[in-house]
């Protein structure tokens, strides 16, 4: 007997994100993440550039992404607009009593959790690139930081600026990633949505004849 109280269950982003974790990765996803994470790793630990150099391309990469994350969570909106507006409840409610056997989760949270969870990695990475840019401004506090608490401050800010490339690279790849799953996602149930009217009345035991 299905229980409408599962439906809210969680009662925090925190918690979506945690249940979240049970849908499996996407492999073409993960294969471009260990390239991508591979290629910026060598790239940081064998460059030659002075760190300030580093430090100016890590600002470049935040400020960009900070732009580009704003601005794309105006068309995540959208999208998911179009989920909730275009599918029908009489498909939420049959999605609800269906488990989806690899995550174990229902297919309705299934794909509620997949929607979410590209928001909310697009939150974190617009929060990490703004937080970045005003403590890693030019002679802004984490700068002083090193400055102040470490014996030998330009390796501490060599060390801070290569890691940055490598966190800041990694990241703004798989949003760039979540959001080409998220345009097939939406793709995919506008036409799930359409496919339930055609065959809805066969799963309710009526054909076309009986009209």
């Amino acid at each position: 007997m299905f229980d409408p109280k599962v439906l809210t269950e969680e009662k925090s982003l925190a918690q979506i994100a945690w249940r979240s974790r049970r849908i499996p990765s996407n492999g073409f996803n993960v294969l471009v993440m260990i390239v991508t994470v591979a290629t910026a790793t060598t790239y940081a630990y064998w460059s030659s550039r002075p760190s300030s150099s580093l430090v100016e391309l890590d600002r470049l990469i935040a400020s960009t992404g900070l732009t580009l994350s704003t601005t794309v969570l105006g068309f995540l909106i959208a999208g998911f607009t179009i989920f909730a507006t275009l599918t029908k409840p009489s498909l939420f409610q049959r999605m609800a009593i269906i488990t989806h056997q690899k995550s174990g989760l229902s297919y309705l949270k299934y794909n509620f959790f997949t929607f979410i969870q590209v928001f909310i990695h697009y939150l974190c990475y617009t929060a990490f690139t703004w937080l970045l840019l005003i403590i890693g401004a030019k002679e802004g506090p984490l700068g002083e930081a090193a400055q102040r608490a470490f014996d030998n401050p330009v390796v501490i800010k060599s060390f801070i600026a290569r890691l940055g490339l490598v966190v800041l690279v990694a990241w703004s790849a798989y949003v760039l990633l979540i959001l080409k799953s998220f345009v097939f996602n939406i793709f995919h149930v506008v036409m799930t949505a359409i496919r339930w009217e055609f065959e809805k009345p066969e799963e309710t035991g009526t054909s076309n004849n009986d009209r």
